[in-house]
């Protein structure tokens, strides 16, 4: 059988597609990003052989060997999908082409084709075929369910890749219409699979995609080269469009250039309705917490949304490129933030109130005590009067331990650098015990004030406890910590860490909140407290994790 032109033209078409795409895949392109330059070359080869094989096909007057090329270009064709996927998510700044799911999904969905088509003699529902010779010889197709699952998806899959690269031409400030124009040359190379089924008499039955993706890796490769490289997005996936953050670049024009999903998605007139800074902000309710944050109060159909507006100059030296704003929803935070206050006031109204009550019924027990001492006999070997005193004072103790952790075991939210002599001198102040209290080297740390010196308060009232003559405090560096020392009555190797429990009586019962009191106001602040169950010439525990800012050699003493 004899070829006709239209057979050598298809094929010399199709020749040239194939030999244009092995060439560029061999130059190769200057695209920053590996995986861009690996996706690139990927199509073109695979894109190559496709064409390559549908060029034989024109070539030959045998049925089988046109079907079998014929199917042999499809099963490449398939894979030029994933290439091209390949490239347009590493081109477009994603990393989906990484991400294993993904990887194996399309590796199941490519074997099962692959499989289908092979198996098409024998279930027959991928194709039918057949050989006509006029106007020229050529192969025609009848496709089956199965074939059009097939187009359907390689369509679909190519249609996402067109999506990302046309997204991220469109939110350039770069021109970007070239190249917009090959990747429309690549998406209406499928026109002729149309035109098939309205004339299948004159347009042979083969795929025509690799001839616009070989115009498309060329013209991008040698004719709009630069805006090819400019445009490319290596990072948008982890520094813009998939950022939890709504982001948006503005330049030094005030002109908006670009911004992500998130953004719009928090200020909707992003899309279409603003074009330049000074017209977003006229959208945006904002309160100026300073010169680089402000709040943004919005009306939503859930009731009110709060946004923090970050603000942060772009520059190069002197000049100046532009602005970045960060948009990021804190309305739960701040919701939670509020409740959490509210939680704190209402816990300090009861304390103040508990407090209250129970401050006046010992008050009223004192003065009744005192009347019926002036009024009695000469005391007994244990007085009741007495016992009943000692009694009311321990209540008074244990009451004002528990207003101490009421008001000072809640959230930290404010540090500041705090010199640990005057907090310690504070708390001597306030205690009235026959003590002698040590600090060896001086120290900054970052704590709350009040909180740390009601820490040493309870410190020193267990050192009196305890009967202790002396108690010392040690800034230690490395590690930050404070190490509490006293020479009392009790020693840290016949107990465990129980000492700090609420619901322990150690060492006695008569003991009270006091070392349970410096673990919670050690807490507080982050820091971790454990009794040194080596030490036993009194109590010795280390509150650890402290930040040191900085020290001074010196060691100090004052008495209770």
């Amino acid at each position: 059988m004899t070829l006709s032109a239209p057979n050598l033209a298809i094929s010399g078409v199709f020749g040239a597609a194939a030999v244009a795409c092995f060439v560029g895949a061999a130059r190769g392109s200057r695209l920053r990003q590996s995986d861009a330059r690996t996706g690139l070359r990927a199509l073109l080869v695979t894109v190559g052989l496709w064409a390559s094989l549908q060029s034989i096909q024109m070539l030959v007057t045998d049925h089988a060997v046109a079907e079998a090329l014929y199917l042999s270009g499809l099963i490449v064709g398939f894979g030029t999908v994933w290439a091209w996927l390949f490239f347009a998510s590493a081109y477009t700044g994603h990393s989906f082409h990484r991400h294993r799911p993904y990887q194996l999904g399309a590796l199941a969905i490519y074997v099962a084709l692959i499989l289908t088509k092979l198996t098409n003699p024998i279930h027959e529902q991928y194709l039918a075929s057949g050989f006509v010779v006029e106007p020229y010889p050529r192969l025609i197709i009848y496709p089956r369910p199965i074939y059009w699952i097939s187009f359907v998806l390689a369509y679909g899959f190519t249609a996402i890749g067109l999506y990302l690269l046309f997204r991220t031409f469109t939110r350039s400030s770069q021109s970007s219409w070239a190249l917009s124009a090959l990747v429309a040359i690549t998406a209406l190379s499928a026109l002729p699979k149309i035109a098939i089924g309205v004339v299948p008499e004159v347009i042979p039955e083969l795929s025509y995609e690799p001839i616009g993706v070989a115009i498309f890796g060329l013209g991008a490769l040698y004719l709009v080269e630069d805006s090819f490289v400019n445009l490319e997005a290596p990072t948008r996936e982890t520094l813009f469009d998939e950022a939890a953050e709504g982001v948006v670049t503005v330049g030094a024009d005030g002109a908006i250039r670009e911004y992500n999903d998130r953004a719009a998605e928090l200020v909707p007139a992003l899309d279409g309705d603003v074009e330049t800074l000074a017209e977003l902000t006229a959208t945006l309710p904002v309160d100026r917490l300073s010169e680089t944050t402000h709040l943004v109060e919005q009306s939503v159909p859930e009731g009110t949304r709060t946004l923090l507006l970050t603000r942060r100059e772009l520059e190069l030296g002197p000049h100046r490129l532009g602005t970045t704003l960060f948009l990021q929803d804190i309305t739960d935070a701040r919701r939670r933030k509020a409740e959490l206050t509210r939680h704190d006031e209402q816990l300090e109204a009861i304390a103040d109130a508990i407090a209250h009550e129970l401050r006046n019924a010992v008050g009223v027990t004192e003065g009744y005590l005192a009347l019926a001492a002036s009024e009695s006999d000469a005391p007994t070997e244990r007085d009741p009067l007495e016992v009943a005193r000692q009694s009311v004072r321990r209540s008074k103790e244990v009451i004002e331990d528990l207003d101490v952790l009421t008001r000072y075991a809640q959230s930290i939210e404010t540090y500041h650098d705090v010199d640990v002599r005057p907090a310690l001198d504070r708390a001597i102040e306030s205690v009235d015990a026959d003590l002698d209290v040590r600090l060896e080297r001086d120290a900054t740390i970052r704590a709350a004030d009040d909180r740390l010196t009601h820490l040493f308060v309870n410190a020193i009232r267990f050192a009196a406890y305890a009967e202790a003559t002396a108690l010392t405090v040690r800034v230690e560096t490395d590690p930050g910590r404070l190490v509490v020392t006293d020479d009392g009555r009790y020693a840290s190797r016949a107990h465990d860490d129980s000492l700090f429990g609420y619901d322990a009586a150690e060492p006695t019962a008569d003991a009270g909140l006091k070392l349970p009191n410096v673990r919670s106001l050690s807490r507080v602040h982050g820091w971790d407290v454990h009794l040194d169950t080596t030490y036993d010439g009194g109590i010795r525990y280390r509150i650890g994790d402290v930040d040191v800012i900085e020290t001074a050699e010196t060691t100090t003493a004052a008495s209770v």
